[in-house]
C-alpha cells in the first residue's frame, strides 16, 4: 500500500506544478496558494488511506458497498385498484395523495388509469401511507377532520327532519339526486365533504333550510311555527276530519298521494315541509 500513496502523491505533485506554472505563469504568490492547496490534499489523501486501512484491518477484507434501503423493503405490488381503494380508505382526493408523495397529480392519475406504475421508492412511500391512520393524514396534509361517517337511514331522517326532497338536499349538498338516493338505500356513503354539507345541515332550522333553497320568507316563517309544535298523527286526522275531507280529498288538496295521508294518520311517517306548510295553512282556517 505503501507504493500506491507514494505514486498517489507524485501524482498530485506533479500535476499541481505543471498546472500552476501554466495557469499562474511567474506569479509567485498565486503559485504558494496553489502550492498549498496541493499539500492540503496530500495530506487529506494520506488520512483517508490511513482510515482505509484500518478499515480492512478491523473488518477483514475490503469493505462491501451496502445496499440501498428502499432495495431492503419487500412492498407488496401497488395496483391501479389498490391505490383508488387507498385513497378512498382514507377520503384522500388525488391532489391530496400526490402531496403526500410528493408528486404531481398527473402522476397518481396515471397510476389509477394503469398508464404507469409506481417505482419501488413510491411503492414503499405508499406502503407507508397505508399504515398511517386518519389523524396522521389529516396532520400530514393540514386538512381538518371530517364529521364521522353517516348511514343510509341518518341521511333519510335529517332530510325528513328539515322538510326537504331528495332534489333539494342534493343542491344543498352540491350532489346528483342519484348520489342521494344511493346514500339512502345504502349502496354507497357520503364522502367527506359532502359529510361536511350534511353536518351543517343538521344544524340549521327548517326555515334557514328553506331560506337556502330561496324558497320566500313567509313560507320560511310558517314552516318554522309548524315545527315549533309538529303535528301528530292524531291531529292530522282531526284536522281533516273537522275539515270535512276524505283522504282522498286532502291528498288532492295537498299534491300527495291518498297513500301518503294515510300513513301519515297511521305514524308511518311525517309530511315533509311543503305539506306541513299547507297543514298549518288548513288548520288556520
Amino acid at each position: 500500500m505503501g507504493k500506491v500513496e507514494d505514486a498517489l502523491r507524485d501524482l498530485i505533485r506533479y500535476h499541481g506544478k505543471r498546472t500552476a506554472v501554466e495557469v499562474m505563469g511567474e506569479t509567485p504568490a498565486q503559485l504558494r496558494d496553489v502550492r498549498r492547496e496541493i499539500a492540503a490534499l496530500a495530506r487529506t489523501v494520506e488520512g483517508l488511506t490511513e482510515q482505509v486501512r484500518k478499515l480492512v484491518q478491523e473488518g477483514g477484507g475490503p469493505a462491501k458497498p451496502q445496499p440501498e434501503l428502499e432495495q431492503d423493503v419487500e412492498v407488496a405490488e401497488v395496483t391501479p385498484e389498490s391505490l383508488k381503494e387507498l385513497r378512498q380508505a382514507f377520503d384522500l382526493t388525488q391532489r391530496e395523495l400526490a402531496r403526500l408523495l410528493d408528486v404531481s397529480p398527473v402522476t397518481v392519475a396515471s397510476w389509477e388509469s394503469g398508464k404507469t406504475h409506481p417505482r419501488h421508492g413510491r411503492a414503499v412511500q405508499i406502503a407507508a401511507v397505508e399504515s398511517m391512520d386518519q389523524a396522521d393524514i389529516d396532520d400530514a396534509i393540514e386538512r381538518d377532520p371530517a364529521p364521522p361517517p353517516i348511514a343510509g337511514p341518518a341521511v333519510k331522517k335529517l332530510r325528513s327532519r328539515i322538510g326537504v326532497t331528495q332534489a333539494e338536499l342534493a343542491r344543498l349538498a352540491e350532489v346528483s339526486v342519484a348520489a342521494v338516493t344511493s346514500w339512502e338505500a345504502g349502496r354507497t356513503a357520503p364522502g367527506r365533504e359532502s359529510r361536511r354539507a350534511l353536518a351543517m345541515l343538521d344544524g340549521l332550522k327548517p326555515a334557514q333550510v328553506a331560506e337556502r333553497l330561496g324558497l320566500q320568507k313567509s313560507w320560511g316563517a310558517r314552516l318554522a311555527a309548524t315545527r315549533e309544535a309538529e303535528l301528530a298523527p292524531g291531529d292530522i286526522k282531526g284536522l281533516r276530519q273537522d275539515a270535512g275531507l276524505s283522504q282522498a280529498k286532502m291528498a288532492e288538496q295537498l299534491g300527495v298521494s291518498t297513500n301518503t295521508v294515510c300513513n301519515w294518520e297511521t305514524g308511518r311517517s311525517a309530511p315533509r315541509a311543503k305539506s306541513l306548510a299547507k297543514l298549518l295553512a288548513m288548520q288556520k282556517k
